[in-house]
């Protein structure tokens, strides 16, 4: 085993160093001097105590060198003048405990909680990076790339769940990303693990010293942090997962527009206010539909009327991140319906109008107008969404160009006086190359289906059929074309749930007995 002397571990350290504290801050001067431990040692235990690289409500961090281990550990401390109460010696130990029950690469690890010279302290997994506040205020990330983020620490919270463990006080500062680029939950003071209630009563002063710093923490009251918590953690009645639902859409709510969905400066302004409607995302937002649709869900003030899991709404949040196609559901549905119920319409009208009437070329060319103008109408109130997915925006312009295309066809015609078989018969051609196109690279099946119009087009060119019947072969192609695309959405998202559900199994949380046993085995925390 390699030996470090102090000058070399500490060389190893920079000065940016960040590691996770109770209430996610960092020692950057923010935290009141009463608020960090003063410990005139530079061991404890087998620890040697580095530098302070964080302050929080419950005590300091400490780059610290384990040196029976030979590894660098992030050590909390509770703070010296709290030491000896037993009610903080009991939160810290629960706060372990609640964190030592996940097994995942999304929470930091906690090694041990012990006590030494006197002093409760807890050895985590060192982590160098930066918290996921301050990765969102540099400004410079995509939706993507901020939905991506919040999908890896969703899993963690997930595997929390999973694990019967309520993180209850989740937020960006709660959140630690690495140089690796990979998140990392942290804080579990607040924690409820099963029954148990992991937060912790407080007395008049702790509550008062909580408040002043935007952490509440009364239990069976109050607990959590102003403008995360959900409406039920506001009345101080009991919470499950689906309040961590409801603080995660906070969350990303913020981090996608740049500010929380409901406002407030005072506990009783957000306590009302998260019954409200939530404030409005901004105009030019490039986040799709189907996003905000599962966010705003998710903040249901009524938890019956969130997901179910997190598992459910991180599946709806990464079917739009994977940008495929099943993304977009709305999206779809609706250009589906518009093209079929405008075509069906325009198809009975003319039929009813013109039935008794010889074919002639103005009847497609009026056709042919009113379907570029409702294509046209529609990307342009969707141009946002379907700039945001790939396969819809693809889909939609090539329906579009058939149209255009159609529609210069048939003036053509009109001024050339070709005769109107000869017109569909091209048409038809035309069309059967598109949906062959559309088959094979948007919805990969149904690939015979641009033999139907090809068949038809050598049929009109006989003159065995009425071409009001091109009309109907016509429409029938494009609903089919749609339903295969929703076939292909369903078995894409299928997919995405079997290879989800496979990925969980493979990092399922387990529960590790080694810290919570040596946490149960001491007498004092009975």
């Amino acid at each position: 085993m390699a030996v470090l002397d102090r000058r070399t571990v500490n060389e190893q350290w920079p000065e940016s160093a960040t590691a996770p504290t109770q209430d996610g801050d960092v020692g950057d001067g923010s935290i009141p001097d009463e608020s960090k431990v003063v410990v005139r040692t530079t061991r404890l235990g087998r620890f040697m105590l580095l530098k302070e690289i964080g302050a929080g409500g419950m005590g300091t961090v400490f780059a610290a060198y384990d040196e029976q281990l030979d590894r660098k550990v992030a050590l909390k401390i509770l703070r010296k003048p709290k030491a000896g109460s037993e009610r903080q010696r009991l939160q810290i130990l629960r706060e372990a405990r609640a964190a030592a029950r996940i097994s995942h690469p999304n929470v930091v690890s906690i090694y041990e909680v012990n006590e030494a010279d006197g002093l409760i302290h807890i050895a985590m997994e060192y982590v160098e990076g930066e918290t996921l506040l301050k990765w969102q205020a540099k400004g410079s990330h995509q939706w993507r790339d901020i939905l991506g983020m919040y999908l890896q620490v969703g899993i963690a919270l997930q595997a929390a769940h999973d694990a019967d463990v309520v993180h209850r006080d989740f937020k960006p500062d709660n959140v630690l990303i690495g140089d690796d680029g990979r998140p990392r939950v942290v804080d579990f003071g607040l924690a409820r693990v099963g029954s148990e209630d992991l937060g912790l009563a407080s007395s008049s002063s702790e509550h008062a010293e909580l408040r002043a710093m935007g952490r509440i923490s009364m239990a069976g009251v109050i607990a959590g942090t102003l403008g995360y918590m959900s409406p039920e953690q506001y009345r101080g009645g009991n919470v499950d997962a689906r309040s961590d639902q409801w603080s995660f859409c906070a969350s990303l709510f913020e981090a996608l527009y740049g500010s929380l969905p409901f406002a407030g400066k005072t506990m009783a302004d957000y306590a009302e206010n998260v019954y409200g409607r939530p404030n409005a995302r901004p105009n030019n937002s490039s986040v799709p539909e189907e996003v905000h649709r599962a966010l705003l869900r998710g903040l249901n003030a009524e938890p019956d009327k969130r997901f179910s899991s997190m598992a459910e709404l991180l599946s709806a949040l990464s079917r739009e991140h994977s940008d495929d196609i099943a993304s977009g559901v709305g999206l779809r549905r609706l250009l589906a319906r518009g093209f079929v119920g405008v075509a069906l319409s325009l198809f009975v009208l003319v039929q009813f109008l013109r039935w008794n009437h010889p074919f002639n070329h103005r009847e497609p060319i009026v056709v042919s107008l009113i379907m570029i103008s409702g294509a046209l109408t529609f990307g342009l109130l969707r141009w946002r969404t379907l700039l945001n997915h790939r396969v819809h925006r693809n889909t939609w312009a090539l329906i579009f160009v058939v149209l255009v295309q159609n529609f210069v066809q048939r003036v053509l015609a009109w001024s050339a006086d070709i005769p109107r078989p000869q017109v569909i018969a091209f048409e038809m051609i035309v069309i059967a190359g598109a949906l062959t196109l559309g088959s094979v690279s948007i919805i990969r099946r149904f690939y015979f289906l641009g033999l139907v119009p090809l068949i038809y087009a050598f049929v009109a060119n006989a003159s065995l059929l009425s071409p009001r019947v091109g009309n109907l072969v016509y429409i029938g192609s494009l609903m089919m074309f749609l339903y295969g695309w929703s076939l292909s959405a369903g078995e894409a998202n299928a997919k995405r749930e079997q290879k989800e559900r496979l990925s969980a199994r493979s990092v399922k949380s387990r529960r590790t007995p080694s810290v919570a046993s040596d946490a149960n085995s001491r007498p004092s925390d009975k």
